[in-house]
């Protein structure tokens, strides 16, 4: 999330503010003077800068218009659909989405609106928004409760989960439930409560700029910082800390291959880390702020590929920014501008796996595109046990019709149909051949048929039972193998995987249901198998 630096007095001045009235009660009354003096050098050993987000500040280095866009990468994503969140926006300015593992709860900022702590003239809150997918809107939006919101600026810049335990980063610190000054702190959900936050330290942290950026990673483990320091190129540039404790992060190092003279903000991980996603103004692009997105090289994190422009299905002439790729889910979050000058929430509908898909040219496991796509998995996952029966005869009955009972109560008609069942068993199947016109039966054929285990679907598990140590799956069909079958996994907490055998590491104490799919040819047509078992993860001992 993009964050401003201001320094403030108690009283709500800035800084020029003060020194402006300096110069003018030395011109009227130069016997103040020293008293004001003295006043304004304690503000400025007792406060430190404090964070605002980016509601009102675009990018200073926008370019032209008519520029060329030779260089920018013009890839069009097919499945893209941009959509503005009507249900959490309103006529104030909204930024920072961000979705809460497991939960599926949007955090994010709210500018200058009535029901903020500090009123119309608080810079910001942290508000949240629940989805409902029943009536596929947003509910419950709602401001958050102190201590995490005050009559300062507050707002969240990631969501992490550490020992099963969910984080809010915050920008600032915070003393007393009061904001303190900038840098970070962090808050925890305990017993359906969010703590008193609690601050962190930056070692050689020394921004020149009014404004910065911070995002973690989802594990903790490192964090993007967007910080005009010594080694920028000109604005801010794109930085990389590591965790070096529970509240300390090391020395940022500069990711030189991403960065411009221009403005590069608003950083963020994919869930997987292996995707870096930040906006800038320093390169060619559609107009203002726009998304860009570079590969990590290997397991460094401090390697990225060059960045490339996600191209004009997320880029326009407004300032795009404030990515967010959730773990779960058909859509992925960011910032922009809309035509009454606000900044609102807005969402492509896509899945993590079309997009990487897309960015990478890579074949993927399409997992959560089946069991996310509610029209696939309704025509697709149609059963567990699938028959094809057609009448096959020389003889010419003339103008007629042809009605099945499968002997599990359901019945088609047809010369050819396919029927799926529920359990294994010894079905009689009965066909009527009937005359079109008076719907008597001519004849009448009986066939006793047996399905036996060769569909089966089964999973073989070996879970540890507690968060952050890897669980086993393997799925396999009973009795013969299809030698084309590919296996498809739901973990039950937003995260997929393709393979018979795959591993899965929990980070939140919960029950999960954990869904296999089989894809495979059987009797010349593609068929769809599904179990389901239920994993219990708890928290370490």
């Amino acid at each position: 999330m993009r964050i401003n630096c201001i320094s403030k007095s108690h009283f709500g001045f800035s800084l020029n503010t003060w020194l402006g009235l300096v110069a003018f009660l030395f011109a009227k009354k130069r016997v103040f003077l020293t008293g004001i003096l003295a006043s304004v050098v304690v503000f400025g050993q007792a406060q430190n800068k404090i964070i605002f987000s980016d509601s009102k500040v675009s990018a200073k280095h926008h370019v032209p218009a008519g520029s060329p866009l030779g260089k920018v990468d013009k890839r069009n994503i097919s499945s893209v659909q941009k959509n503005n969140e009507y249900g959490v926006n309103s006529i104030y300015d909204e930024h920072g989405p961000l979705v809460e593992p497991g939960e599926g709860r949007l955090f994010f900022s709210r500018s200058n609106h009535p029901d903020n702590v500090g009123g119309t003239k608080d810079a910001e809150d942290i508000w949240t928004a629940t989805w409902d997918p029943k009536t596929h809107t947003w509910t419950k939006v709602e401001r958050l409760p102190p201590p995490l919101n005050n009559r300062g600026p507050n707002f969240v810049t990631s969501i992490t989960v550490e020992e099963g335990v969910v984080n809010l980063i915050l920008g600032n610190t915070y003393e007393n439930g009061e904001i303190s000054g900038e840098g970070l702190s962090y808050s925890e959900l305990r017993n359906g409560k969010w703590t008193s936050p609690a601050n962190f330290t930056i070692k050689g942290f020394k921004n020149k700029s009014g404004y910065a950026d911070f995002f973690v990673s989802e594990d903790g483990k490192h964090m993007l910082i967007s910080a005009e320091m010594d080694d920028s190129k000109g604005g801010r540039d794109i930085y990389i800390s590591h965790r070096i404790g529970k509240k300390a992060w090391d020395t940022p190092i500069n990711l030189g291959v991403l960065n411009t003279p221009g403005e590069d903000t608003s950083p963020s991980f994919s869930p997987d880390g292996r995707f870096l996603f930040y906006s800038s103004d320093g390169q060619e692009g559609y107009g203002g702020l726009d998304i860009f997105y570079s590969v990590k090289q290997g397991d460094n994190w401090n390697e990225w590929s060059g960045p490339k422009n996600l191209g004009n299905q997320f880029n326009d002439r407004h300032d795009n920014k404030h990515f967010s790729l959730p773990p779960i889910g058909e859509k992925i979050y960011f910032v922009s501008g809309n035509e009454q000058g606000n900044q609102d929430i807005y969402s492509f509908v896509t899945t993590s796996e079309e997009l990487y898909s897309e960015l990478t040219g890579e074949d993927i496991c399409l997992a959560e595109k089946i069991f996310t796509n509610e029209n696939a998995f309704s025509h697709k996952l149609t059963c567990n046990l699938c028959v094809d029966l057609e009448y096959q005869s020389e003889s010419n009955n003339g103008d007629v019709k042809y009605r099945w009972d499968f002997g599990d109560t359901f019945s088609g008609e047809g010369r050819s149909v396919s029927h799926c069942y529920d359990t294994h068993g010894t079905y009689d199947i009965k066909l009527s051949i009937l005359e079109a016109s008076t719907s008597r039966t001519i004849y009448e054929i009986d066939h006793e048929y047996e399905l036996n285990e060769f569909l089966e679907l089964k999973i073989d598990e070996e879970v540890p039972g507690v968060i952050n140590q890897a669980s086993r799956f393997k799925s396999h069909l009973a009795g013969a193998y299809p030698a084309n079958a590919e296996f498809y996994w739901d973990f039950g907490d937003g995260y997929f995987a393709c393979g018979n055998e795959v591993s899965h590491t929990y980070i939140l104490p919960n029950d999960y249901e954990v869904r296999a799919l089989a894809s495979f040819q059987w009797q010349g047509r593609v068929r769809y198998l599904m179990t389901s078992t239920t994993v219990s993860i708890k928290m370490k001992n």
